[in-house]
């Protein structure tokens, strides 16, 4: 028998990924314009996707 209700699990699961998906959408336009971009901004979104990658797996509690 289980402690808590599905419900809420999923819930708990919705508001974990909630702050990853704002991420996603935010970046949204960054990706569009991939291809005007000049170099060294090409390498500042690089850089934040290194970092969003290291930031989710340090949430998650993995080092895959």
């Amino acid at each position: 028998m289980s402690i808590h209700p599905l419900w809420l699990r999923l819930l708990v699961g919705a508001l974990v990924a909630l702050p990853l998906l704002c991420v996603v959408l935010l970046s949204f336009p960054a990706w569009v314009s991939w291809p005007f971009l000049p170099t060294d901004r090409r390498q500042t979104v690089l850089s934040f996707v290194d970092r969003l990658t290291k930031w989710a797996k340090a949430i998650s509690g993995g080092s895959r």
